[in-house]
């Protein structure tokens, strides 16, 4: 995108934006992690699920560059925006397989999912992990093949910055392969302790991400949706009026972003649930009234939909005539060593989840991903990583044989 050019009398302006732009650029390969070849660092989550957590190595504070809570993109926005390099889309590798006749992408037509004209519903589980630096790449396709075998129809996968773009690449031709969407979820919000990135970080972590990512995918229809976050809100700890605004001028800013680069795909914005203070639920209503957000997010428990807990999210999603699809959808089967919680905890979990599934259909819930796949044990050289949680399904997990005939319902 060409720097829009202005008046010689405006130079000192110009050249003040662009001294700024360039410090965020500065500051944004501190950020990455990779100005000084580091890989990110690993911790435990020890009551969501036992995976790799990344922390970055450098905290980037600007408080005088924080944009104003106006709900239009900031001057500082645009500067920021047009300075970065826009990347070329590239599509599927040369030896990738050709696309069928029904692989065209997802399109949202009102309150339904439509795929090559045709009503669309998807069912499948998260892969959280799978991009990441810290699950090696050649359990992927292993993965990706033993899900397809299953049923699984569609994956939500985190590709933060850090992650290797050429290896998501060869994820997605894996997809193409195995016949698998998958939605690309931007970031994690999960844990953080305050709205700060909605305030400021997003201008170094989010808009170059976006940039980078977004253009080079656009034309890939194994890409399902983009979601900007995972889990964005404003915690307990920073939950005034300032922050919600914030949140919501960071989702107008980010999925104006990703429309920009790529009218193709879906955009979701990632949240958990609408919340129960009238500015949480205010804030979930006007983000998802945005324009540039095509598709409702929220995450659940089984279960917590035949109990009405999903009404406020499914009322606000038919108000604004747009999907609504379930991110995450979360149920405990192990205890906190991975082993399950007795002698048929597995099997009462797979019942629930069918009896769940067939609930959200019947809602006109567009999309159930069950949270979330269990790998179990990789060989690191150093040690074995264990990838499960108290809520994994792990492989010959009786919820398997439920997916395959869900997927089979018409």
């Amino acid at each position: 995108m060409t720097p829009r050019v202005r008046p010689p009398g405006n130079c000192i302006r110009k050249a003040t934006w662009l001294a700024l732009a360039c410090l965020l650029v500065i500051l944004t390969h501190m950020a990455s992690g990779h100005a000084q070849g580091q890989l990110p660092t690993t911790t435990s989550q020890q009551s969501r699920v036992y995976l790799p957590g990344i922390q970055q190595p450098y905290h980037v504070f600007i408080p005088l560059l924080i944009p104003s809570l106006q709900f239009s993109p900031s001057p500082l926005d645009k500067a920021f925006s047009a300075l970065l390099p826009l990347p070329r889309p590239r599509s599927a590798s040369a030896g990738s397989p050709s696309l069928g006749a029904s692989r065209g992408f997802v399109r949202r037509r009102g309150e339904n999912l439509q795929l090559d004209g045709q009503p669309y519903t998807f069912i499948g589980v998260n892969v959280s992990y799978l991009a990441g630096p810290f699950f090696p790449e050649e359990g992927m396709e292993k993965t990706v093949a033993y899900l397809a075998a299953n049923g699984v129809q569609a994956i939500r996968v985190w590709v933060e910055p850090w992650c290797d773009l050429d290896r998501v690449e060869r994820m997605l031709d894996l997809a193409r392969e195995y016949d698998i969407r998958v939605v690309l979820t931007l970031q994690d919000f999960f844990g953080q302790e305050s709205g700060h990135w909605f305030r400021v970080e997003y201008l170094t972590k989010d808009l170059p991400h976006i940039r980078r990512i977004v253009g080079r995918f656009a034309e890939r229809p194994e890409v399902l949706m983009w979601e900007l976050m995972n889990e964005p809100t404003c915690p307990a700890k920073d939950s005034g009026q300032d922050c919600w605004d914030a949140l919501y001028h960071w989702a107008q800013v980010t999925s104006q972003a990703v429309k920009r680069l790529d009218p193709n795909h879906l955009v979701a914005v990632g949240t958990q649930r609408a919340g129960f203070s009238p500015q949480a639920i205010a804030t979930f209503r006007r983000i998802h009234a945005l324009d540039t957000i095509d598709v409702v997010s929220v995450h659940n428990e089984v279960g917590k939909l035949a109990q009405g807990e999903l009404d406020k999210e499914i009322a606000i999603a038919r108000e604004l005539g747009k999907p609504l699809y379930l991110g995450e959808t979360a149920m405990r089967g192990h205890d906190e060593s991975c082993q399950p919680l007795g002698g048929d905890a597995l099997q009462r979990r797979a019942q629930a989840v069918a009896v769940d599934i067939q609930h959200s259909l019947e809602a006109g819930i567009d999309g159930y991903l069950l949270w979330e796949y269990a790998h179990g044990g990789v060989d690191m050289g150093s040690h074995i990583q264990y990838f499960c949680s108290v809520y994994g399904y792990f492989a010959e997990d009786p919820v398997w044989k439920v997916i395959q005939a869900a997927s089979r319902q018409p």
